[in-house]
């Protein structure tokens, strides 16, 4: 019945005048209504141009496409295949249009090219029409995606990253939420689509989470109008929220005679108080002052449809401009096949007249596909051209907002769409920035706000007095090692290896000041990563090697003990801290030559300050940076470098508990060596682990940490030094220490010394003296 009543809208013909048709496909019953408007506008301006067609009269024949694939091509079929059937029953038609849904326009486009006839539609996706090849004949007025891209070029500029999209429960604003999700699913936003009908607006956006605070309305003006009160009952308003609606509603879409819940003066109000913006494919001053085709102006045009509109009782809807202009596409590009034709016979440049065009007219449909494609006008929508895949060229969708009285807007940018995919840029207008748009503060999209924490300086002031009290310890030492080196006390205690002793202690203290580096830049901190790890680990490496060669000296003294037996030089036991030292480096280069084990700070929750709210009411969470890494593989290296670590504590608890035996009443700094190892290991162990398990607390780790670090270097220094301090205050020439003979104890491990097959004991009195090239003194630590 609805097919029927479309066709009584056909424009009368003239008698002098022959009729074509073209296919127009709406998606459903009530869509085709609303479309009627438009398409009627064209026509009754086509017709009635002398310069347009001359001699014909432009028809259509509709059909419903209920945006499906299936009923789309079975209904395209059923009216070209009446005339490939020799049937009466249907007229030729020499182009479709329509219909707004790519689901329906899909199946078409594939084969309208075989009928050689142009397809144009005034809304699709034009992401999965660009193969050219695949859809030759296949043209796009309007990409639903240049919505998704002036979305995305909104959210870059102002730093969002969620968006709400609320779109209503209908074909096409359903299919443009898909291509908005499509594009910017591609750019990383978060977002939440709602679908939203009459009589549940209320309850679905009851639903919406709090996280988010950036909303597009994807509706028609009168759910738009709706939801605004809602957002006025809530006080969902600048600066909270932000509102972004299309900018086909109309200058004054809100305004209504009828009973609503909330008047059109409370809603100019929030127009203007929330700021809202408005996305146009076209300046506001073309709305009334740019001619386009048809001899007409835009503001003529607006005035037409919108009694059209009022009179037919259809809604406001946003493809209007678009009807108006495919129309128009089709119409000119006909009418540019009749600018060769011969007057004789009526005919193209092809030679055949457009009455007598069959699907098979292969050459006139190519003429007719190339003539579209060179399509080049001002329409109701804009400037309509093509590229080479049929898609429109777009050159930006404008950014208005409502400011400065009500319903009064202002053109703050551009969005320039002449880039077919990636990152979309807006532009300001002039006199326009981002705190002219929103001055004061800039609205925040819902995310919770990461704060960026480092050390308090109450930390930092606490470990940095330790650290400087450890280097003047450091430099104490060091002036005692080399100032008193030829002293006997001294000599004896291998001053040479002292000196590796004293760097790495440089080392591990100057780790506490790296590590309070406060700084808030990821690529700041990702040196600081490097250089701390590096400067403790070479730290750790020259202290603890040289605490083994110490060791490793005196068991290779006293392990077999005799009279003749020599004692180590210390360019051998370099050689042992020289190999830890290289065990270490082994250890750092590991992570960066294994690019998954490289560091690569990220932000860990900081437990030291609770979440909280900041003033427009979005969550604060307190976040410090780490240093482990952003692969779950770099988690590996850690297991590496700790066991690696273990290794040499373990190495230096063996050769502790070798030494235990040996007693030396006067010079025994092998208890003093080996006292150095049983603290350091496990303070290295307690402070590392306690560092891991409250790695969350920030300030509590870092104090743990830089307290361990003090600590462990301390150790080293106190243990070796602090005792000579003493003994060389007693006793500054040294002249008791070899005043009588000393019992040295130790077991040998030669199962085969000794009478009758027995382990024996060896109790030998020995001077303390060792010859060694004929001296009576040499370095026994």
């Amino acid at each position: 019945m609805l097919l029927t009543l479309l066709r009584l809208t056909l424009l009368a013909c003239a008698a002098a005048s022959t009729d074509i048709h073209f296919g127009f496909v709406a998606t459903d019953n009530s869509a085709a209504i609303e479309l009627m408007a438009p398409l009627e506008i064209a026509l009754d301006l086509i017709n009635n141009s002398s310069s347009i067609l001359p001699g014909y009269q432009l028809n259509f024949v509709p059909w419903l496409s209920e945006c499906d694939r299936t009923t789309s091509l079975n209904r395209f079929l059923d009216v070209v295949l009446e005339q490939c059937n020799g049937s009466s029953g249907g007229p030729t038609i020499l182009g479709v249009l329509g219909c707004g849904c790519t689901e329906a326009d899909l199946p078409v486009a594939e084969i309208v090219h075989r009928w050689n006839i142009p397809q144009i539609s005034y809304a699709g996706e034009s992401a999965v029409m660009k193969e050219g090849r695949r859809f030759p004949n296949y043209f796009l007025l309007h990409s639903l995606e240049n919505t998704g891209r002036a979305l995305q070029a909104l959210m870059s500029e102002f730093g969002w990253t969620r968006l709400a999209v609320i779109t209503d429960n209908s074909t096409r604003f359903i299919e443009a939420g898909r291509a908005i999700y499509s594009v910017l699913a591609d750019q990383n936003i978060t977002q939440n689509h709602t679908i939203v009908g009459p009589g549940n607006i209320q309850e679905s956006l009851d639903l919406l989470s709090d996280d988010y605070r950036i909303f597009f309305l994807n509706t028609y003006s009168e759910s738009s109008r709706d939801i605004v009160c809602y957002a006025i009952e809530q006080n969902l308003e600048f600066p909270r929220y932000v509102w972004i609606i299309n900018g086909w509603y109309g200058n004054d879409w809100w305004v209504t005679t009828g009973t609503t819940r909330c008047s059109n003066d409370a809603i100019a109000q929030f127009l203007q108080d929330s700021r809202v913006l408005i996305l146009r494919p076209y300046p506001p001053s073309e709305i009334s002052n740019d001619p386009i085709v048809g001899g007409i102006t835009r503001a003529e045009y607006y005035t037409l449809y919108r009694d059209a509109q009022r009179s037919g009782g259809a809604r406001f809807i946003p493809e209007h401009s678009l009807i108006y202009d495919s129309v128009w596409t089709l119409a000119l590009a006909l009418n540019s096949t009749l600018a060769n034709q011969n007057p004789a016979s009526n005919s193209c440049a092809s030679g055949l007249p457009l009455e007598d065009f069959t699907y098979g007219s292969a050459s006139l449909g190519r003429e007719l596909r190339d003539a579209v494609s060179r399509t080049n006008f001002n329409g109701a929508s804009g400037d309509v051209m093509f590229d080479e895949n049929g898609i429109r060229r777009q050159m930006y969708m404008f950014v208005e907002q409502y400011r400065n009285g009500a319903g009064l807007t202002v053109e703050i940018g551009r969005v320039d769409l002449r880039v077919s995919s990636g990152v979309f840029n807006f532009t300001y207008a002039a006199n326009e920035n981002s705190t002219t748009v929103y001055p004061g503060v800039t609205p925040m999209d819902g995310t919770p706000v990461k704060v960026i924490t480092s050390f308090e300086l109450w930390t930092v002031g606490l470990c940095y007095t330790l650290a400087v009290i450890g280097f003047i310890f450091t430099f104490v030492c060091f002036l005692f090692n080399i100032i008193f080196r030829k002293r006997r006390i001294v000599r004896l205690t291998s001053p040479n290896l002292n000196y590796f002793i004293l760097l790495g202690a440089l080392f591990v203290y100057g780790t506490i000041f790296i590590f309070l580096i406060r700084t808030t830049s990821p690529q700041v901190y990702r040196i600081r990563c490097y250089v701390q790890t590096w400067a403790l680990t070479l730290g750790f490496m020259l202290a603890f090697g040289a605490v083994i060669a110490k060791l490793y000296r005196v068991i290779h003294i006293f392990k077999n003990p005799s009279p003749n037996r020599t004692t180590m030089k210390d360019w051998k036991l370099m050689i042992i801290i020289f190999l830890f030292v290289c065990y270490g480096l082994l250890l750092l280069l590991v992570r960066l030559m294994v690019p998954q084990f490289r560091v690569e700070p990220f932000l860990a929750v900081n437990r030291d300050n609770p979440s909280g709210l900041n003033e427009l009411g979005i969550v604060e969470n307190y976040c410090s940076w780490r240093c482990l890494g952003g692969d779950p593989v770099a988690y590996y290296y850690q297991i590496i470098y700790y066991f690696g670590i273990m290794l040499v504590l373990v190495l230096a608890l063996v050769f502790a508990f070798q030494t235990r035996k040996v007693k030396i009443e006067v010079l025994n700094d092998s208890k003093w060596i080996a006292a150095i190892v049983y603290c350091s290991v496990p303070v290295t162990i307690v402070f590392s682990v306690l560092t891991f398990v409250l790695a969350s607390w920030v300030h509590l780790s870092g104090t743990i940490f830089c307290v361990g670090l003090f600590a462990l270097s301390t150790i080293f220094l106190g243990f070796v030094f602090v005792p000579k301090m003493v003994a060389f205050a007693k006793d500054p020439k040294g002249e008791n220490i070899f005043s009588k003979s000393r019992t040295i104890s130790a077991h040998s491990t030669n199962g085969t010394h000794g009478t009758n097959g027995r382990r024996p004991t060896l109790d030998t009195t020995l001077d303390i003296s060792l010859k060694v090239n004929g001296n009576t003194e040499t370095e026994v630590l």
